[in-house]
């Protein structure tokens, strides 16, 4: 299936829109490279508890639909790469959401609907993250304003609470794993997979073709190098 909805600029604009934002590359602080051991017994590098706690929920997401911990471990990298793995981060102006930065899309061509996101919800969301960064001084570009704006937290839950799953952590990585990862866009990724390829590769492959910023190559060589940082350059058993 070719994937026609690739972005060409930073910002996302009408006709190279994708239903996955992307926030700026630039980490928010350095990690201290310290090991930690998930649920499942994998050890991973650079992980808050926080973090930790979301990476597990991930592992466990992926186990279920049946797909490799491989896979769950590229789109870890992917999560901490867009998000850091932040529930509530907004990017791309105020239209991209959570984990994986979901975008709303557009009036006329609305994303996840079939995962039961409201386009007039996620519009709203929209409206008001941008007035509360203008309230605040900050610059309504969407990932700054996300880092630095205060009540970001409370802001998702009542975003949340009116309808806008997008910020729920589990219904994020469950809308990604459905419409994205187990269908078309996914083929590339379940295939390298299943070929042996390691997890800096998949994680690279993921981005490509799952989160498909505007420097697809630029990204993929950013992504691979943090897979090797978090995980090495290994691959693990199929079973988590």
């Amino acid at each position: 299936q070719k994937i026609s909805n690739i972005r060409t600029d930073g910002c996302v604009g009408p006709e190279t829109m994708s239903p996955l934002g992307m926030k700026d590359e630039k980490s928010t602080r350095k990690k201290q490279t310290r090991v930690i051991t998930l649920e499942s017994g994998i050890k991973i590098k650079g992980l808050t508890s926080s973090q930790k706690q979301v990476t597990d929920m991930i592992f466990r997401k992926y186990s279920d639909s049946g797909l490799s911990v491989n896979i769950a471990a590229a789109a870890v990298v992917n999560g901490v790469k867009e998000s850091a793995l932040k529930n509530y981060l907004v990017g791309d102006g105020g239209n991209s959401v959570g984990l994986f930065q979901l975008h709303r899309g557009s009036k006329r061509r609305p994303f996840w609907q079939s995962a039961g996101l409201n386009p007039n919800v996620a519009a709203e969301t929209h409206k008001q993250f941008r007035e509360r960064c203008i309230k605040q001084g900050l610059p309504p570009g969407g990932y700054k304003c996300s880092v630095r704006s205060t009540g970001m937290e409370e802001f998702a839950k009542e975003r949340e609470s009116a309808g806008d799953w997008r910020f729920n952590p589990e219904k994020n990585t469950e809308a990604i794993i459905n419409i994205e990862v187990k269908r078309g866009a996914g083929r590339r990724l379940r295939a390298a997979d299943k070929a042996g390829a390691s997890i800096p590769e998949l994680a690279a492959i993921f981005s490509r073709d799952i989160e498909r910023p505007a420097d697809k190559e630029g990204n993929m060589q950013k992504r691979r190098k943090k897979a090797i940082a978090m995980f090495g350059d290994v691959r693990f058993g199929n079973k988590v």
